[in-house]
C-alpha cells in the first residue's frame, strides 16, 4: 500500500501506524489524513488467543512458546510483545513467526502455534477452535490509533480540497457506522462474503 501511495497508483491508502512510522523515518513523505481503526478500552476486535484445548491460560505461559502474528516487526508483533510484558510475560524469550490472519485459527488448533492474534471477522469465524487470552491491543496503551488513511506528502500539497472531502465522508461513515451495528453488519456480510453468523455477533 505504502509503495502504490507513493508512486501514484493510489491517491489513498490504508495500512496500519507502526508500517508507516518505520516508513517516515526512512524518508518515505506521505502521512495520515483519518483514523481507520481506533484502540480503546475494552477493543476485542484483535485477540491474542490459544487453542481451544490448550493449557495455556497467562501471559507468562506464552514464555518461550512460538507466536504467530501476521508481519514480523509489524504493529501486531510489538502489540503481542507489549501483551505479554504488561501481563507477566517475558516477551524477550517468545519466538515470532508470520502466519496469514485467516490461517491463525487451524494453525493454533493443529498446534503449528502456540498463540495467534486473529481479528475479526475471524475472532467470531474460528471461535470454535480458539480461547482467546485477552485483547493484544491494551498492551500498547489505553487509545490510540491503529489503522489510518494516508496519502503521500506530494499529492496532499496538490489535492487538499479532495483530501478535505474525503476525511468529511470518512468521519460521516464512521459516525453512520459506530451507531448503526446491524446494518453495518449487513453491509459486512455482502461486501466481504461473510456468513450472517458471523457478521452479526462480531466485535
Amino acid at each position: 500500500t505504502a509503495a502504490a501511495v507513493t508512486g501514484g497508483a493510489l491517491d489513498i491508502g490504508v495500512a496500519n501506524v507502526a508500517t508507516i512510522a518505520v516508513a517516515r523515518t526512512r524518508g518515505v513523505q506521505m502521512r495520515f489524513i483519518f483514523p481507520a481503526s481506533i484502540a480503546g478500552e475494552g477493543t476485542m476486535t484483535d485477540q491474542i488467543a490459544v487453542a481451544k484445548d490448550s493449557p495455556y491460560k497467562t501471559a507468562a505461559d506464552l514464555n518461550g512458546k512460538t507466536i504467530g502474528v501476521n508481519g514480523l516487526r509489524d504493529l501486531q508483533q510489538l502489540c503481542a510483545m507489549s501483551w505479554m510484558d504488561k501481563h507477566g510475560g517475558d516477551s524477550k524469550t517468545v519466538h515470532f513467526i508470520e502466519v496469514p490472519i485467516p490461517q491463525m485459527g487451524q494453525a493454533l488448533s493443529l498446534h503449528r502455534i502456540d498463540g495467534g492474534m486473529p481479528v475479526e471477522p475471524f475472532v467470531t469465524a474460528q471461535k470454535d477452535l480458539i480461547r482467546s487470552l485477552g485483547s493484544v491491543l491494551d498492551g500498547v496503551g489505553p487509545h490510540y490509533m491503529v489503522i489510518g488513511y494516508l496519502a503521500s506528502d506530494a499529492w496532499l500539497a496538490s489535492h487538499a480540497d479532495i483530501a478535505a472531502r474525503f476525511v468529511r465522508a470518512m468521519r460521516e461513515a464512521a459516525t453512520w457506522g459506530n451507531g448503526h451495528h446491524a446494518e453495518s453488519a449487513v453491509m459486512i456480510e455482502r461486501i466481504m462474503h461473510v456468513d450472517p453468523s458471523v457478521g452479526a455477533p462480531m466485535n
